[in-house]
């Protein structure tokens, strides 16, 4: 199941990226969870762009990979969005939320991938 959720990663990845998302950073978290084999992080600018880089995500995996999320929460608010793909979990913040909460730092155990390591 890694290898396809690791495709996943890059399609979602290269979506965030072509929004303009800031700080894509990639968390290999299927050795340490059950949650989920992989965690993406992303910044927005601003309270708009959280809501906009979730809502085309959500709707770019639906319309061109046919993959629906699981789950959804805190579009609306902008401040901290989370898209639940199953295998792969996006959290998009706005940079202070994503500073405050840390979960770079509550996932170190994780294998970190940054945007430059995938062939996207």
């Amino acid at each position: 199941m890694v290898k396809e959720s690791f495709e996943l990663v890059k399609n979602i990845v290269s979506t965030l990226d072509n929004d303009k998302g800031k700080d894509i950073l990639i968390q290999e978290v299927n050795e340490i969870t059950l949650v989920s084999d992989y965690f993406v992080l992303v910044t927005g600018n601003s309270t708009t762009h959280v809501q906009s880089l979730a809502e085309n995500l959500i709707d770019t995996m639906k319309q061109e990979k046919n993959i629906s999320a699981l789950h959804k929460e805190g579009i609306t608010e902008g401040n901290w969005a989370l898209i639940d793909f199953d295998s792969v979990v996006v959290h998009i913040f706005l940079e202070e939320t994503r500073s405050f909460y840390n979960l770079e730092r509550l996932w170190a155990e994780a294998n970190e991938i940054t945007i430059n390591e995938l062939d996207i």
